[in-house]
Formats: C-alpha cells, structure tokens, sequence
C-alpha cells in the first residue's frame, strides 16, 4: 500500500492530537 504524502500528513497530525488528548486525560485524572 502506498500512501500519499497528505495522506501521511493527516495520520501523523490525527495521531499527535490522539497523543496529547491521551496526555492531558492522564494529567487531568492525577
């Protein structure tokens, strides 16, 4: 399968935001 270079954008963009909504669920239950 090759990905698209956009298409590798938005799944590096989509998983950066999956990690810091992820971070900050973690903080917020300390």
């Amino acid at each position: 399968m090759v990905l698209s270079r956009d298409t590798c954008k938005n799944l590096q963009d989509g998983l950066e935001t999956l990690a810091v909504s992820t971070f900050q669920r973690f903080l917020e239950e300390d």
